[in-house]
């Protein structure tokens, strides 16, 4: 198995070293790909009609709400789906990574090249100066990173969708620059393609109703798991400078397990449906290490409110 690849942060070659032989022997079987859970696409497909039909004939304010969350849910597992396809966990292929990522993001409106330059980007340098999702490295002024923690559970989630892009085409080799601005063509394309026939049609309202008002549905879900992932914390350790939130079994597979995140950060390269399986077979580690791993978002919410912007928790 590799040990380290260009996606590991520079400590972590000597802690894996300092992992029992078992130990490591796990974490290589954890690496297998199982390809049927790549079907999860269809799951979410299928929630995302029936909620779509419950919109449509059911027009009442509560089933709306309900409908508008769990499409909100489904947009934002297929996003974490393309997130998985950037590390190459779905597929042997890097073609059926890549047109597989490009499909489950576009309900979110993200290119799957420009995410994976940036995205690439954060694992490699985490935490650090380098980190182009590090809150402070935005800004050094400290009433601007108040304002910007308070209101990242609203505005995140739009913030991000003109970072990606700029830091994509910023970092992006020459190839990765063409693809990107193909594929933001190519969705610009369907959009208004979709657009365009449900007003011929006098359908937009569901358009309106089952994908463009859930987005901000999914961009508070995306909104307070990337605030617990990296907010708050230590980033003079491996083991701490990234964050776990274990939720529940249901909610944790509707966000393909990417709550696992310190497991995520440490072995990119283990497909999502392992990363429960990874968090118990390290507990020990982290237990060491005086890791804290909240078991709500809630929780944290209600932490990372009382200790503000500049403390670690």
């Amino acid at each position: 198995m590799e040990t380290k690849t260009s996606e590991y942060s520079i400590d972590f070659k000597h802690w894996f070293e300092t992992l029992n032989d078992e130990t490591k022997k796990q974490i290589h079987q954890l690496h297998k790909r199982n390809v049927r859970w790549n079907w999860v696409l269809a799951l979410f497909i299928l929630i995302w009609v029936l909620a779509a039909l419950a919109i449509v004939n059911f027009p009442f304010v509560p089933v709306k709400l309900l409908g508008y969350m769990v499409i909100g849910l489904c947009i934002h597992g297929m996003a974490n789906l393309m997130h998985e396809c950037i590390h190459n966990n779905l597929f042997n292929g890097l073609k059926n990574n890549w047109l597989y990522g490009l499909i489950t993001g576009m309900p979110a409106l993200f290119s799957i090249t420009a995410y994976k330059v940036n995205h690439l980007i954060h694992h490699k340098y985490t935490g650090t100066t380098k980190d182009p999702d590090e809150l402070g490295n935005l800004t050094k002024n400290k009433f601007l990173i108040k304002v910007f923690f308070y209101l990242w559970l609203i505005v995140g989630l739009f913030m991000y969708l003109v970072h990606v892009p700029i830091n994509g085409f910023r970092y992006g080799n020459k190839k990765e620059r063409i693809s990107i601005l193909l594929e933001y063509a190519f969705m610009a394309t369907v959009y208004g393609a979709i657009i365009i026939a449900s007003l011929h049609f006098g359908k937009f309202d569901i358009v309106l109703h089952c994908w463009i008002i859930p987005m901000p549905f999914a961009g508070l879900l995306g909104n307070v798991r990337g605030w617990a992932e990296h907010m708050l914390t230590d980033k003079s350790h491996l083991l701490l400078n990234t964050r776990t939130v274990t939720s529940n079994t249901v909610f944790s597979f509707l966000y393909i397990n990417l709550n696992y995140h310190l497991e995520h950060h440490l072995f990119p390269k283990i497909p999502w449906y392992n990363l429960p399986k990874l968090h118990t077979l390290l507990l020990p580690e982290y237990n060491k290490a005086g890791v804290r791993v909240y078991g709500s978002y809630l929780r944290f919410i209600w932490d990372a409110f009382k200790a503000g912007p500049l403390k670690k928790i």
